[in-house]
């Protein structure tokens, strides 16, 4: 997939799923003088009508961070293979004087990328690492509350990949909190592997058929060929103790 569609969807939101109350500015700024191509158009339009649940889980991720600001409002957002991000710039428009400052850790092609396409901004940063080389970046040290955000599937199914890279990071930081998109058997996993280690902040369960269409936003839904995803706001520390 194009690394734009994903922008492009967040900018097309508002007009297909207005009911939802989701606004992208940034995205829609982009959108517009990029331009997007009518077929592509077509094609994302119509995937996010087969597949509201898209839209829920950028609301919930955004929400769970404005929570973690309401608490820590000097602190620091590690955000991972997030491609071309404009949540940064949501929170912002939302925050009367944003205090948090932003990580963003993606490929070098992405960065560079995304370096052209933003206005530098004095507390966004970008750092070009692969993150799934199993080496998680030296001297990489925080002196604000953490939270990292890890919402792409490709990356958070890879079981080993997930535990190390939360282990890198609490190293790290010693205490943080984490927001991720898992299956339900990485999910047990992770309570397994970080057990007397980790807290359930919130989470949201998603449904959808492996044929993409729209079934519940809920994990009650019975019936086959149901891919459930779960998101997780977990807090993580990095000697037991977390009740």
């Amino acid at each position: 997939m194009d690394l734009m569609e994903p922008l492009y969807e967040r900018a097309l939101a508002r007009q297909v799923l207005p009911s939802m109350g989701f606004v992208d500015q940034a995205a829609e700024l982009l959108m517009q003088a990029k331009g997007i191509r009518k077929h592509v158009k077509q094609r994302l339009i119509k995937r996010l009508c087969n597949e509201p649940q898209r839209v829920l889980s950028w609301q919930w991720v955004d929400s769970e961070l404005q929570y973690f600001f309401d608490e820590h409002p000097i602190a620091q957002v590690i955000e991972v293979g997030a491609g071309f991000s404009t949540r940064f710039h949501r929170l912002s428009f939302d925050s009367d004087w944003p205090q948090f400052s932003w990580l963003q850790i993606d490929s070098e092609a992405v960065v560079n990328t995304a370096k052209a396409m933003f206005p530098k901004t004095d507390n966004y940063h970008y750092l070009a690492h692969d993150f799934c080389a199993l080496t998680w970046v030296p001297n990489l040290h925080f002196d604000k509350p953490a939270v990292v955000v890890v919402e792409d599937e490709n990356l958070s199914e890879d079981l080993a990949l997930s535990l190390y890279s939360c282990e890198q990071l609490l190293a790290a930081t010693g205490h943080m909190h984490l927001i991720i998109k898992v299956s339900e058997g990485v999910c047990d996993a992770l309570f397994k592997a970080f057990s007397g280690r980790i807290k359930l902040i919130n989470r949201l369960r998603l449904c959808r058929s492996q044929e993409f269409n729209f079934k519940n936003l809920w994990s009650g839904v019975s019936g086959r060929n149901i891919k459930k995803t779960n998101l997780l706001h977990l807090e993580l520390e990095s000697k037991a103790g977390l009740e």
